[in-house]
């Protein structure tokens, strides 16, 4: 009975054993297995450079009015080509200058005893050389243009813009999650995700008023159309940084 007794003891503490070595190899295990949790910081940074205007897209418009729908038209064509005419004497190249606007329409008058016709094109023009632009503008109006409805300022090359506004912005991202990282007893190891977000460019509108009318139908000496110093494009990013 004595050794009976001491065998069933032994094979108990020896499963209990067995059991005990299962957990702890069972902790390990899961242990190794759970991946690292990444550090990271996320960081948004908005950058905007500035790009000497080189080009100014001017909009304007030839009016006729008529009794006769087509003589109206047909007027309003010539004075079109007219207009194009000096823009291209001007130094404005053909592929620059476009119809952006053609409609007809009639209205009455004599309280409503005679119908007249009005048709009128819109002309858009990228002027290259700013030195000519006060130049073409009158040099159209006196073609036949009868109003000039916009001159805009802008850049030739928006995506060389853009690019110096992204490497500006990643720029200030880095300097963000520096600090950060610092302030926290940490270090930046290295880029997790960049995320562009808006982008825009500022073109400055000119606000003055141009007409045929209101110069009477010729302009000998121009004002000079002063541009803008610089037109801003803006861009702004999200940037994770890996952090340790």
């Amino acid at each position: 009975m004595e050794r009976t007794g001491t065998l069933v003891v032994a094979a108990l503490l020896g499963l209990a054993a067995g059991f005990a070595g299962s957990r702890i190899g069972n902790g390990d295990s899961t242990s190794q297995a759970a991946p690292g949790t990444p550090h990271t910081v996320m960081v948004a940074s908005t950058a905007a450079v500035g790009t000497t205007p080189d080009q100014a897209t001017v909009s304007m418009e030839v009016t006729t009015d008529d009794p006769n729908t087509s003589t109206a038209y047909s007027k309003t064509q010539m004075d079109a080509a007219a207009v194009i005419k000096a823009l291209e004497a001007d130094g404005v190249a053909r592929k620059d200058i476009k119809t952006t606007n053609l409609n007809v329409y009639s209205h009455t008058i004599n309280h409503g005893a005679q119908t007249i016709y009005t048709a009128s094109e819109t002309l858009t023009a990228v002027v290259r050389k700013l030195a000519a632009l006060s130049t073409a503008i009158s040099d159209s109006i006196t073609a036949g243009a009868d109003h000039v409805q916009s001159v805009t300022f802008g850049v030739s090359d928006s995506a060389g813009a853009r690019e110096k506004a992204l490497a500006s912005a990643v720029a200030g991202a880095r300097l963000k999650a520096d600090t950060l990282a610092t302030a926290a007893g940490s270090h930046v190891t290295g880029v997790v995700r960049i995320q562009e977000g808006d982008v825009r460019t500022y073109p400055y509108q000119y606000h003055g008023a141009f007409s045929a009318a209101s110069l009477g139908g010729v302009v000998t000496s121009p004002s000079p159309i002063i541009p803008p110093h610089t037109i801003k494009t803006q861009v702004t990013i999200t940037v994770t940084w890996a952090i340790s």
